[in-house]
Parts: structure tokens; C-alpha cells; sequence
């Protein structure tokens, strides 16, 4: 026979509520959790990382990652309109799986990485707040860099005149999408741009959000003057 004071106890057990199977966070970030945690092993950044030595993964590999695709956005849209048709696809497939692989690796840094850090008892943190938002600014121009080349290749701008031709001016539409300025002297004409410009909208206003919150989160806390007046 159990003491009465177990009983109780073992009573008001069985009235807790259970937790739910994606943890308490609840079901929609469990959810998220595991699509955007299935996404970042389909980038070109851990097919690498993989191929080489333990040792080598430091943070200044992914600097020299970051820089290195920049630098690669930069020569692509430049001289886009030299390459041969099957070097212009291979070029539009890696900016499409560059840009998913930015947009999956903010919102895992932003939304999900410090879960799965408090779910195995580790602790999170990040290199530095300054090295990230400057990251991020890398990643918001190489974005804009790889639309221009996505319109140049499949989509159809213009404007009063004429249908927009040259490099600049598909990089200025896609600095006024991603920005969200919409100056509208430059247009899509279809729906295949209409898409594009869809989807880097969306993509600009969230990393625009993250970036600004990096930029405020960077400023000095300086005493001003006053305080020390007081």
C-alpha cells in the first residue's frame, strides 16, 4: 500500500500537460526548424566544407567563402553577356542555389541556431557582431548582384523608351527591388521578371530588417557628456 502523499502526487502527473513532439516551442517553429535544417546540407558550402580537412574549418573559411563568392557575383554580371548559352545556365544554377543558400543560412543564424544549441546543452554564441553584419552586407550585394543576372537572362524590364539592354541597368533595377525603392523608371514587362522582382523583394525586406537590427546592435555605447556633468 503507497502512502497517500505518492498517490496525490502521481495523480497530479497524470493531469500535467504532455509536451508536444516538436518541442515547446510549439509546432510551428519545430516545423520550421527541421525544413530550413534539412535546406542548409543541399548548399555548395557544406559540399565543400566536407571535402576538406577537419582543421581547415575555421571561421576564416567562411570569410574567404563570403568574399570569394562576391568577388565571383561581381566578374558573372560583368561579363554576363560574353559567356556562351551553357556557361550562362551554369552560372544562373549556382547563383539560384547561392542565393537559397543566403537566405537558408540567415534565417537559421536569426531564428534556429540557438535552438538546437539549447536543445543539446550547448552554449551559442556567436565570432564577433561586426563580422557578422558585415557578412550580411556581402550577402545583401552578392543577392543583388546574381537578380541582375537572373533579369538579364530570363526576364524582360523596360521602361518608356525602350526595353532595358545593358548590365547597369539591370543592376539598378535589382538595387531598387532588393531596397524596396521601386523608382518604377524601370519596369518587369512579364511575368517572369514579375516573379523574380517578387521574390527578391521578399528576400531584401527580411535581410534589410536583419541588417538594420546588426547595424543598432554594433553601435558604441559612449557616455556623453551630460551624464558626466551629473
Amino acid at each position: 500500500m503507497r502512502p497517500k502523499r505518492l498517490r496525490r502526487i502521481e495523480m497530479k502527473r497524470c493531469f500535467l500537460p504532455m509536451e508536444p513532439s516538436f518541442g515547446r516551442d510549439g509546432f510551428i517553429v519545430g516545423f520550421w526548424d527541421k525544413v530550413f535544417g534539412g535546406l542548409r546540407w543541399l548548399s555548395v558550402f557544406s559540399l565543400v566544407r566536407k571535402l576538406i580537412p577537419r582543421r581547415a574549418r575555421s571561421y576564416w573559411f567562411v570569410d574567404a567563402w563570403v568574399l570569394s563568392n562576391f568577388i565571383s557575383a561581381m566578374v558573372v554580371w560583368a561579363m554576363f553577356s560574353a559567356f556562351p548559352f551553357w556557361l550562362a545556365w551554369v552560372c544562373i544554377g549556382y547563383g539560384i542555389l547561392r542565393v537559397l543558400e543566403i537566405v537558408v543560412y540567415q534565417v537559421n543564424v536569426l531564428l534556429f541556431d540557438p535552438i538546437r544549441a539549447r536543445r543539446n546543452k550547448k552554449p551559442y554564441a556567436v565570432r564577433g557582431y561586426r563580422r557578422l553584419l558585415l557578412l550580411s552586407l556581402h550577402n545583401y550585394a552578392e543577392v543583388a548582384l546574381w537578380f541582375a543576372c537572373f533579369y538579364r537572362h530570363a526576364g524582360n524590364l523596360g521602361h518608356c523608351r525602350a526595353c532595358a539592354k545593358t548590365a547597369v541597368e539591370f543592376l539598378y533595377f535589382s538595387l531598387a527591388t532588393i531596397s524596396t525603392v521601386g523608382y518604377g523608371d524601370i519596369h518587369p514587362l512579364d511575368d517572369n521578371s514579375r516573379v523574380l522582382a517578387i521574390a527578391e523583394m521578399g528576400i531584401g525586406l527580411f535581410m534589410g530588417l536583419i541588417i538594420l537590427a546588426r547595424i543598432v546592435s554594433c553601435l558604441p555605447n559612449a557616455p556623453s557628456l551630460e551624464e558626466r556633468d551629473e
